[in-house]
């Protein structure tokens, strides 16, 4: 997970900051979904006329971000190697889940750039890649992209 927490120039009203084991990856607009869901058991004993209902398994939906600018280094490719690493169009193949799948953590910004709370994903995996319109991603303007990452469960945590 996330080794430090320091403030990095939010700019341009980015709300959230995305660390992929550790690094600064992205600078993101928005972050929506996220929620998880407890569904519901029912079970009826012998001679019973009504069930019991008893919480059963949690899902959680996938992570959009949308507004998303790569930092310098190695954000600007990051996550499209990371999808490919789940299945490589060129190949037609994908590593072992052990292999492609990462810990990320979603920083939420205060005005100042400061993070105040962390949403630490365990087990994710990008599955939605979609480019901005091509002129947007021309050297002289922000890149945005819109990514979309499964992961297997979440931590919210305060700072």
């Amino acid at each position: 997970m996330a080794t430090t927490a320091e403030a990095i120039n939010r700019g341009k009203g980015f709300k959230f900051r995305v660390e992929c084991n550790g690094y600064p990856a992205v600078l993101v607009k928005t972050a929506k979904g996220g929620g998880l869901e407890i569904g519901v058991t029912e079970h009826a004993g012998a001679g019973q006329n009504f069930t019991v209902k008893e919480a059963g398994m949690i899902t959680f939906e996938p992570l959009d971000l949308e507004g998303v600018i790569p930092l310098s280094g190695p954000g600007v490719v990051y996550f499209y190697k990371w999808a490919y690493q789940a299945q490589d169009p060129m190949t037609g193949n994908g590593l072992m889940p052990a292999q492609y799948k990462r810990d990320f953590t979603l920083f939420e910004l205060d005005p100042t750039g400061n993070p105040f709370r962390s949403h630490e994903y365990q087990g994710g995996f990008v599955t939605k890649l979609k480019p901005s319109d091509r002129e947007d991603t021309a050297k002289d303007k922000d890149l945005i992209d819109s990514i979309t990452i499964t992961y297997d469960r979440v931590v919210t945590k305060e700072l």
